[in-house]
């Protein structure tokens, strides 16, 4: 699949030649903002290490953990102000956020709809591998209703738009959906039976195929031309970024869990032993006598996990509730967009 679309951009994408003048590269590096990325990515850095580190490497009280918390949180408000002082050559420029609401309430919209996704991702085939007892290659197939069923949503979620316009319909359906999914998913246990664990999959993945496009459709509808491929990059980057980390959350929650409830429920159990041996070599570290124990403790860790991915699908209301209603139809023939104004949005 990867080849043939190689092959598509390379023989079909035609590149319209860019009007802008000629720049050298030194010009060039004087509009890049170096402090911006240097503000910006150590903050993500500190974070993401310091959810890493907390209550296992370390405890979360250790100088180390809060020593990162501290200056994620000093770079997370200097970056702002940096960009502020930046004017149109930051990273984000102030235009791109301000001409209308829809940009950073669509950002929003996408960056917990990427958190949310990307933890169900990550955590649905640990729980088939350890509470249902299959390999990794078997956890797959397991998930193959997860992913075919977010294709298909995603298809339907693109005709749909063409034939009504409206992309903010399909974030409102896939808010529905992937709440709905992610709190059945949260009811998962040792005993959840096959057709309900295949049908909350494909529940949930229905409202993440309704609305994993309709966000950069949103931005390239409503901001000025010139801004179309900033605002796009910037919600793809959104995505990633809440599923880095809030991955990282849920994977720091899950494990503080589980070595606490292990060690109190498993008398002489190395915990951190059971957990470094992975959720293959599981069984083979627990006594049979402690087996139904530790399957139980498992499932209510990845259940906590799964809860912060049904938190997050909650918060997408907020994007939702902020974006415009505005036709792509419009747009796409005649070269802008109609807004709609509904009193109660």
């Amino acid at each position: 699949l990867g080849f043939l679309t190689f092959v598509g951009v390379m023989f079909f994408f035609r590149v319209h030649a860019s009007r802008r003048k000629e720049q050298t590269v030194l010009e060039m590096l004087r509009k890049l903002d170096l402090p911006g990325i240097v503000l910006f990515i150590p903050t993500v850095i500190c974070l993401l290490v310091a959810l890493q580190w907390g209550g296992g490497t370390y405890s979360w009280s250790s100088g180390r953990i809060i020593a990162l918390l501290v200056v994620s949180g000093v770079l997370a408000i200097a970056f702002p102000v940096e960009q502020i002082f930046m004017g149109e050559h930051a990273l984000i420029p102030h235009r791109l956020l301000t001409t209308t609401r829809t940009v950073p309430f669509a950002l929003m919209f996408v960056f917990c709809l990427g958190a949310t996704f990307f933890i169900f991702v990550y955590f649905l085939p640990t729980w088939f591998q350890v509470i249902k007892d299959v390999s990794a290659v078997d956890s797959g197939v397991h998930t193959l209703a997860f992913l075919m069923a977010q294709v298909v949503a995603t298809i339907i979620a693109g005709v749909g738009v063409k034939r009504i316009g409206y992309y903010a319909a399909f974030m409102w359906l896939s808010l529905v959906f992937a709440c709905v999914g992610s709190g059945l998913i949260t009811t998962f246990s040792v005993d959840t039976p096959t057709r309900e664990w295949i049908g909350f999959q494909i529940l949930y993945s229905v409202g993440s195929g309704f609305g994993i496009q309709q966000a950069i459709l949103a931005v390239q509808t409503v901001v000025p031309q010139v801004l179309v491929a900033m605002g796009s990059a910037l919600v793809m980057f959104c995505q990633l970024l809440g599923g880095s980390i809030f991955v990282s959350v849920a994977e720091s929650v899950f494990d503080n869990k589980l070595l606490s409830k292990l060690a109190a429920d498993v008398p002489g159990i190395d915990a951190a032993a059971v957990m470094a041996a992975g959720t293959t070599e599981l069984r083979n570290y627990i006594p049979v006598q402690y087996l139904t124990t530790v399957l139980a403790d498992y499932n209510d860790c990845l259940v906590q996990a799964f809860r912060i991915g049904l938190v997050m699908a909650c918060v997408m209301t907020f994007g939702a509730v902020g974006v415009e209603w505005r036709s792509v139809r419009v747009g796409l023939r005649a070269g802008f967009s109609t807004h709609v104004d509904f009193p109660w949005l």
